[in-house]
């Protein structure tokens, strides 16, 4: 169970460090794979069909390998979209720099672990040659994918890191997407 969060961000940004800090320190815990395994039902849009929490869990456990975290500024301008994972660079997650003013760090923080989740179902669906997933449809919003991994984890280390849910109007959006940002985006 040790997913470390590396920030290798181009300007040491005191929010997306501590970000990474608080989302590593939770994907160390043994209290993470204790929230995983605290849900009571499948996980939505897994492969094969809906994966139980605890093979979830399961995989958290089991699992070594280490995230780096770079910084970006969306392309379009976007100040609601807080971080992106891209598949075809599964060990590195962004995090726009337009996304920080008037947010907390625990925001970033469980876009990291939202992320982490996309970057473990990327391996172990590598692993089983697509046999095993545990992400949610394309669509790159919470409305209809409350129940997959990645977001119920994320709204549940949400609770833990702000203390609170996040009205839906406040939450950053989060993307997954195919290519990095280009490097005019990167800081």
């Amino acid at each position: 169970m040790l997913i470390a969060l590396n920030y290798v961000g181009n300007r040491q940004l005191t929010e997306f460090v501590t970000a990474c800090t608080q989302a590593h320190t939770l994907l160390q815990s043994p209290d993470f794979i204790t929230l995983i395994e605290g849900k009571q039902t499948h996980f939505d849009d897994a492969v094969p069909v809906d994966l139980a929490a605890t093979q979830v869990a399961g995989y958290f456990r089991d699992e070594t390998f280490t995230l780096s975290v770079d910084d970006y500024e969306d392309e379009d301008g976007r100040t609601t979209v807080g971080g992106r994972f891209v598949t075809s660079s599964p060990t590195t997650i962004w995090l726009n720099r337009l996304a920080m003013p008037r947010r907390e760090a625990c925001e970033f923080a469980s876009v990291l672990i939202h992320e982490s989740v996309h970057a473990m179902s990327r391996r172990i669906s590598r692993r089983t040659n697509g046999q095993v997933s545990f992400t949610h449809i394309p669509a790159n919003r919470r409305t209809g994918n409350l129940l997959t991994a990645p977001y119920w984890i994320q709204e549940e280390a949400e609770v833990g890191l702000c203390g609170q849910r996040l009205a839906e109007e406040e939450r950053l959006t989060i993307e997954t997407v195919d290519d990095e940002p280009r490097q005019a985006e990167k800081g």
